[in-house]
């Protein structure tokens, strides 16, 4: 245990953290909720970075369970997108770590002027985003000190996620309170998996140590988790991978499979398991050494 890296370490933590929000949540989930999301037709999610790959998923899980329009854009873009037209009924939820990140500060300024509300969701209550806001949520994800948006990321998508799941309970969306059900594990699975999968994760990596040219690859909720993973790997490793949609690798990509590739599946047991998994096979043809991450039955043969 000595010789891992510190960033093994806080991502250990992230069970803990996870139940700080949780609880978190309890006594101010609803009452944000209830003032953000009142009258609102149209809801934007920015970020930078990882922030922006947690505000992917947020849209996803906005969508499923809302009858919201969300979208999630980088908050660069959103300063320069849609010539600036004002709104009257819409929301900003603002992503940040630290809630100093320049453009994040400056797109809530802008969307402010243009009669936006604005949420942030942030891990430093004292932060610009913060206090400048018109509603805030805290992240609860403690220090990071290794590579940073390691917690966090995952705090953020936590709370996004229980975010949706409070407004479709609310909606009377079918599902939504099982998907509400469902997360309240989350915080347990995510210690649980650290502690049980840690030695196998290691020897993995061991194996491929000689790689330096990776390529992601899933489908819906997994493709902004590969992004986020892909940014993790270039941040700590210095070696060249990239995230695709695993069906857009076909047009274009798939040119520079190779046994110097390894391709990291992440299949769902869900829809379009069996087509990502027909473009694992292929790759693997074309000579790719193969990396799966996955709970659907065929993909584990």
């Amino acid at each position: 245990m000595s010789n891992r890296p510190r960033m093994f370490y806080e991502t250990s933590e992230t069970g803990d953290r996870l139940k700080d929000l949780e609880i978190y949540l309890e006594t101010h989930l609803c009452e944000v909720i209830d003032h953000a999301f009142k009258d609102i037709e149209e809801v934007q999610l920015l970020g930078c970075g990882t922030s922006y790959h947690s505000a992917l998923l947020g849209e996803l899980y906005l969508e499923r369970f809302t009858t919201l329009h969300v979208q999630a854009i980088p908050a660069s873009e959103f300063l320069f997108q849609r010539y600036g037209r004002s709104i009257q009924n819409g929301l900003l939820v603002l992503l940040s770590r630290s809630g100093e990140t320049t453009e994040i500060v400056r797109a809530m300024r802008e969307g402010k002027a243009r009669r936006y509300r604005t949420l942030a969701l942030t891990n430093n209550p004292e932060s610009t985003l913060a206090r400048e806001a018109d509603l805030r949520l805290g992240l609860q994800a403690g220090d990071e000190k290794s590579v940073v948006m390691t917690k966090t990321f995952n705090a953020q998508v936590y709370l996004l996620q229980n975010m949706a799941a409070e407004l479709g309970v609310m909606e009377g969306v079918e599902d939504a309170q099982a998907f509400a059900d469902g997360i309240r594990k989350v915080p347990g699975l995510v210690s649980g998996f650290v502690r049980d999968y840690a030695e196998r994760v290691f020897t993995t990596a061991a194996k491929f140590s000689d790689i330096d040219h990776f390529a992601y690859l899933a489908i819906g909720v997994n493709y902004p988790i590969v992004m986020e993973a892909a940014l993790k790997l270039r941040e700590t490793s210095y070696v060249a991978v990239e995230p695709y949609h695993a069906l857009e690798f076909r047009h274009g990509p798939m040119a520079m499979v190779d046994r110097t590739l390894c391709i990291l599946h992440v299949i769902s047991n869900g829809i379009g398991a069996d087509e990502h998994l027909q473009v694992a096979m292929e790759m693997a043809s074309r000579g790719a050494r193969t990396l799966m991450l996955s709970n659907y039955p065929p993909a584990l043969k």
